[in-house]
């Protein structure tokens, strides 16, 4: 059983793993039902962690500790507040191409995107394990699992049960 802060950053990162399961290199099979299956739990994990952010109260604390985790990565490595300024730029320049329905440049944009948020995920990560940040986001991490509770209180079954299908996906790779 893992703790409750390794589930909310697993769920966190299941969008991630979710991509991965479709875009493997070589791989031109369908994905197979377990695949279906665990995509299936992902989104649904996705949804009520999204719903349960919407919290007034949580979304102020995570936007508070998000600005005080920027300020001592920046004091730490002046370089970020440009990452962090060129991730943003590229923000506004994909929503000028959906609205265009250019969807080269809105691919290019996203890859781009995803490496440097890749990189400043890097840096929040040290900040975060160095410091008294980590108490604060167990926290919140907490509470956005109790709200996922009161939505749905099927959400710690949907845990262990996403636990059990990346178990079963692991073993079969």
């Amino acid at each position: 059983m893992i703790s409750k802060f390794k589930k909310i950053f697993l769920i966190v990162c299941l969008s991630l793993l979710s991509i991965s399961l479709y875009a493997q290199p070589n791989q031109l099979k369908k994905p197979s039902k377990l695949q279906i299956e665990y995509l299936e739990v992902v989104k649904k994990l996705e949804s009520l962690q999204k719903i349960a952010q919407q919290d007034p109260q949580l979304k102020k604390e995570g936007e508070e500790l998000k600005a005080d985790m920027t300020k001592v990565m920046i004091k730490n490595d002046p370089s970020i507040e440009n990452l962090i300024a060129e991730r943003n730029k590229i923000e506004r320049q994909f929503e000028e191409a959906e609205k265009q329905n250019d969807r080269n440049k809105m691919m290019q944009l996203q890859n781009t995107y995803r490496e440097l948020t890749d990189q400043i995920v890097e840096h929040q990560n040290k900040v975060l394990m160095k410091s008294p940040f980590l108490e604060r986001a167990k926290a919140i991490n907490e509470k956005v699992l109790k709200k996922m509770e009161e939505i749905d209180p099927s959400t710690p079954q949907l845990i262990e049960k996403l636990e059990n299908l990346k178990a079963r996906l692991n073993d079969q790779n």
